[in-house]
């Protein structure tokens, strides 16, 4: 009997992280996403207050990438923060087509990591 306690608290244990990681990633794409898309918008409309919204998403990278390498691949991270950093390059040299390609190529890392990552039905079945 004992054991039966015991495998069924490894197994809460290990569901309630799998939970915990997945909202963690859920909410970490959603504020990174978020300022992705602003920065997208004021980068189409050639806005002066682009500069500014790419340093809040700079900071907001900065703020989320420990989170988001303790549940996923660090390979994935690094790269989204490389191609970050390519975004404020291109920028500065205002080059709007390769800083807007850069942008979606940050938004589709992203959601490779969290729907590569997330958990579903058919995963645990």
């Amino acid at each position: 009997m004992k054991r039966v306690i015991l495998a069924l608290s490894i197994f809460a244990l290990s569901v309630a992280l799998a939970v915990t990681s997945t909202q963690i990633l859920t909410n970490c794409y959603n504020d990174i996403n978020g300022r992705l898309n602003e920065v997208i918008l004021l980068a189409t409309d050639g806005s002066k207050q682009l500069p500014e919204e790419n340093e809040k998403l700079m900071q907001s990278w900065e703020d989320s990438k420990q989170l988001i390498n303790l549940f996923t691949n660090r390979k994935n991270v690094e790269d989204i923060g490389v191609s970050i950093y390519k975004m404020q390059g291109y920028l500065e040299k205002g080059e709007l087509s390769l800083y807007l390609g850069e942008c979606y190529g940050v938004r589709s890392n992203l959601e490779h990591i969290l729907k590569g990552d997330n958990i579903t039905w058919e995963i645990l079945t």
